[in-house]
């Protein structure tokens, strides 16, 4: 076997359930994506033993594949995860098998079944069934080897009524009783036919068959007492039966660090496995540490190799595998209706936007759960914002150009610079996520942005004269050997640049708010058609896509509308050209906004220059500026709906890739 061979990825190929279903088909139901989901039909082969009732023969079919083999497929032509699947759906006959349950299963069997996995960490929005999906497993594990078999409920709260998942045990544990009585005068009449001497005790304990050391049953244990867990062993000799499953829910509650070398010590053991969820919060709590990037098969190496659209799970740390459940692909986002009442919704779509809105560090968890840390929570543009934004993407292609504007920052003196840059805007094709074409506005920048050259004491002769005359400037104003001031002189220069660049003086806008005599050299120069900026001055008021408000009512000054203003080109991926930007487009993203009065206030140049050791953030300005005059033009960032759509949801969500079989980028 050559090294290669050894290092191939299991995962490598492996497709998300969400994309195997057509979202746009109106007769789109829970029991029709449940049915697409357990694939081909299991009565071919049910009728084969018509002896056996249906969840018999799946257990049968599992415990004979035996755990190392679950990631593999059946003799049935099955993948054992769709058998899987489908005794859960048998054990619970109320359970709809979503596809975020057919993702964490077909994970789960993946990694304990030839993976190399130890943990699978499940990291999804709000009501996106992450404990559910443990839960369901525990129990299957339970019923295809009890003799075997021994889960454990990590608990990481004092009190034991404080674990929600343990709720979820017991409510599954009367299900089965309610699908399965036990109604063969055996055991107790209030237990399951299928464990009929099962048990549910007060102390958090559900003993399945009674009497097994070390197996059959189901138990809470708290995680600050990490001596619990040690010296847990699995039952037999037989490394190839059974699990000994740990579910952790909320594990980024999980206080006591210790409990990392427990599970790695556990771990050791075949038979181990670990199931863990959260709403991801940060890098550096339990669960990010669990869930940090790990290079294992060439693969992303840290958060930041990251990316919000495309990287849907990923290698991880401790053995791990984790999976993301994004609250924009929940199935009742895609399809436009409530498929499943208790998963994430449009109306907590909706409330989450309009609560925190769509840069909130509350949104990246609740949501996305996407790791949004530290400064990138509170960068007006974030790093998943700029990575999905595709402004570097070289194919398109222009159908038409509707204008040309331009903006100059003219420093203030110290280290800054005087910056003149313009951008074209028309109408494009463009390459969408699933490589197909569209048609929208787009702004193009065609070149790097000018440093304009600053002269000591110049003073007015020919070579000035001439410049201005070329530059349709009119000199009869101007005395030969007065000063050439600062003012005048970069007044001089953008007038150059807007006639070399087809560029109107309505179309040309320059910031005034640190250099207030820059005005009337500007005026004098290029007419009073010009835009005159003041950063310090209130909002404009402009809706605002990426906190969808207006920014009257949310930003605290101009300089924060437009930051916001520049980062909605991103976010709705309209700005081509990026990489003749790119000063400018990191100087945005390293720019931190916070709330004061509730009004968001991002860095002015002052404050960005005291965290960056006063380089000055002037390409930034630039840009900040061409977003303002490309509003004041009439150009206007798509709108990102989520809530009322001007266009189908079925278009949009076929914009974005999604809705087709396609195979997830191996990571």
């Amino acid at each position: 076997m050559t090294e290669e061979e050894v290092r191939k990825d299991p995962f490598e190929g492996i497709v998300l359930n969400h994309d195997q279903i057509d979202w746009s088909d109106q007769n789109l139901t829970a029991d029709r994506i449940s049915s697409i989901l357990i694939g081909d039909s299991p009565r071919k082969y049910w009728v084969l033993q018509p002896d056996k009732k249906p969840w018999e023969i799946e257990r049968v079919i599992l415990f004979e594949a035996k755990r190392p083999n679950w990631g593999g497929i059946s003799k049935h032509g099955k993948p054992y995860y769709q058998h899987f699947l489908t005794l859960i759906k048998l054990l619970f006959p109320e359970t709809d098998i979503t596809p975020s349950l057919a993702d964490a299963v077909m994970f789960f069997c993946r990694g304990i079944g030839g993976g190399n996995k130890k943990i699978l960490n499940l990291i999804g929005s709000a009501n996106s069934g992450k404990s559910a999906s443990g839960c369901r497993i525990a129990f299957a594990l339970m019923y295809i080897d009890p003799e075997y078999t021994v889960v454990y409920v990590a608990n990481p709260f004092d009190s034991a009524s404080d674990s929600t998942v343990w709720g979820d045990i017991e409510e599954l544990w009367d299900q089965l009783c309610e699908a399965h009585p036990n109604t063969f005068g055996q055991g107790f009449g209030d237990a399951s036919s299928l464990f009929p001497y099962g048990r549910k005790y007060a102390n958090r304990c559900l003993e399945f068959i009674p009497n097994i050391p070390k197996a059959a049953r189901i138990e809470l244990r708290n995680t600050k007492h990490v001596g619990k867990y040690k010296g847990s062993k699995t039952r037999g000799k037989d490394t190839d039966r059974g699990v000994m499953l740990i579910v952790v829910d909320e594990v980024n509650e999980i206080e006591n660090f210790a409990f990392l070398t427990t599970l790695a010590n556990i771990s050791q053991q075949d038979a181990f496995f670990a199931i863990t969820s959260q709403n991801f919060k940060n890098e550096d709590d339990m669960g990010g540490r669990l869930t940090n990037p790990k290079p294992t098969y060439g693969g992303p190496a840290t958060f930041d190799d990251l990316d919000i659209e495309e990287h849907a799970w990923w290698h991880s740390e401790a053995s791990s595998v984790t999976l993301r459940f994004d609250g924009h692909k929940s199935p009742n986002i895609l399809s436009g209706k409530t498929l499943y009442p208790k998963l994430f919704k449009q109306s907590n779509l909706q409330q989450m936007l309009d609560d925190y809105g769509e840069q909130s560090p509350d949104y990246y968890s609740q949501v996305r759960s996407f790791p949004a840390r530290g400064d990138d929570m509170n960068s007006v543009l974030s790093k998943a914002k700029l990575s999905s934004s595709r402004y570097k993407d070289p194919y398109f292609t222009m159908l038409r150009i509707d204008g040309v504007v331009s903006f100059c920052d003219p420093a203030f003196g110290g280290r800054d610079k005087s910056k003149w840059g313009y951008a074209q805007y028309g109408i494009a094709k463009v390459t969408d996520a699933n490589g197909g074409e569209e048609t929208q506005e787009v702004v193009i920048f065609k070149d790097f942005f000018k440093t304009l050259k600053l002269v000591k004491d110049a003073t007015y002769n020919d070579f000035w004269f001439d410049r201005m005359r070329s530059a349709r400037i009119e000199t009869s104003g101007f005395t030969v050997g007065g000063l050439v001031s600062y003012e005048d002189q970069i007044a001089i220069q953008c007038a150059e640049l807007n006639i070399a660049h087809g560029i109107k003086p309505s179309h040309f806008g320059y910031d005034f708010s640190m250099r207030p005599d820059i005005v009337s050299s500007m005026s004098r120069m290029l007419g009073y058609s010009t835009h005159a900026f003041d950063y310090n001055q209130a909002p404009e008021g402009v809706f605002l896509q990426n906190i969808k408000k207006n920014s009257e009512d949310c930003c605290k000054n101009r300089c924060t509308e437009l930051a916001f203003l520049a980062s909605d080109l991103f976010l709705t991926k309209q700005v081509r050209g990026g990489s003749n930007i790119e000063t400018a487009v990191i100087q945005l993203s390293r720019t931190l906004y916070q709330t004061v009065n509730k009004k968001y206030v991002s860095e002015g140049k002052k404050e960005y220059k005291a965290r960056w050791q006063q380089v000055s953030p002037d390409d930034r300005d630039v840009l900040l500026g061409i977003a303002g005059l490309l509003q004041r033009v009439g150009f206007r960032a798509k709108a990102v709906t989520n809530g009322k759509r001007s266009e189908s949801l079925w278009s949009l969500i076929e914009k974005k890739g999604l809705g087709k079989s396609r195979v997830i980028k191996r990571i």
